[in-house]
């Protein structure tokens, strides 16, 4: 029985996939990538973006990033937004206070690390009051990024994501209908 003969399946799939993508930027990279390859095929952006829930202004904005830049115009871009309270310095510092258990720094009680403890440990060394909320993001970014270096530690010889090279950005439909 193939996939076609369980409509039922597919949903489950394509949520698993979106949650996928979403998790890391590399994902996010290689979905964007997987898209622009599906178009290059003939697809057209709608179909694309109905396939993967996405708006197909979305859709088309990635291949015309790719057309423009090659793969390089697939890579996460850098967002507007507002500036950190924490500068570099004070986030690695964070980063490293997370990586020990709470008691080391200063908080005896405390079996893991909580949104609560992250900004008593800021307004205490660096004298900023943070929001409960950003402090619970801080927290689960710094999770992310460890999650992230213990995967490349245990698979180092992943490649870095392909150049743009001039070539491989011809040849993507234009038309919003399939053939």
């Amino acid at each position: 029985m193939t996939i076609e003969d369980q409509p039922s399946g597919i949903n489950p799939l394509r949520t698993t996939l979106a949650r996928a993508y979403r998790a890391a930027a590399e994902n996010r990279y290689l979905h964007r990538l997987h898209c622009v390859l599906l178009m290059l095929h003939g697809l057209s952006s709608a179909k694309v973006a109905a396939w993967f829930f996405h708006d197909e202004t979305t859709v088309a904005g990635w291949r015309r990033r790719f057309e423009r830049l090659g793969t390089q115009g697939l890579l996460d871009q850098e967002r507007a937004g507002r500036p950190s309270a924490l500068d570099l310095e004070q986030l690695a510092e964070l980063q490293r206070c997370l990586r020990r258990p709470p008691a080391e720094s200063g908080f005896p009680t405390a079996i893991k690390w909580q949104g609560k403890l992250v900004a008593a440990w800021i307004e205490r060394c660096h004298g900023l009051h943070l929001s409960l909320r950003q402090c619970q993001r801080l927290l689960r970014d710094a999770e992310k990024r460890d999650a992230a270096a213990d995967a490349r530690r245990r698979n180092p010889s992943r490649p870095p994501p392909p150049a743009a090279t001039g070539d491989s950005r011809r040849g993507i439909r234009r038309s919003a209908t399939q053939p």
